[in-house]
């Protein structure tokens, strides 16, 4: 059974969040997508960090999850970036959208 899942990916800004989202849509990788701008702060290399952020939430399938970082991976500025899976579950409509479009 094909498990669903929203997936948390990071970018440095909005121009790499949309140009990571165009090739996760049109590969069908992810259903859709919300981009969202906010402050990270975070260790890294021994110290603490903080800059402005975006953060991608995708809808998509956790068995996607190597194909979606082998796509961003070539676009992504950071030497890690994020890519988070949480499982999903929702309202009827929502999951036949998700089963429609993946």
């Amino acid at each position: 059974m094909v498990e669903f899942c929203k997936m948390l990916i990071s970018a440095v800004n909005k121009e790499e969040a949309r140009a990571m989202v165009k090739l996760l849509i049109e590969k069908h990788l992810v259903a859709g997508t919300f981009i969202a701008e906010g402050e990270s702060h975070y260790w890294w290399k021994g110290e603490v960090l903080s800059r402005q952020d975006c953060h991608i939430s995708a809808f998509s399938r956790r068995d996607f999850q190597d194909k979606i970082l082998e796509v961003i991976k070539p676009i992504h500025s950071d030497e890690c970036p994020i890519v988070a899976v949480e499982p999903i579950e929702g309202n009827a409509c929502f999951m036949a959208w998700l089963k429609r479009n993946l």
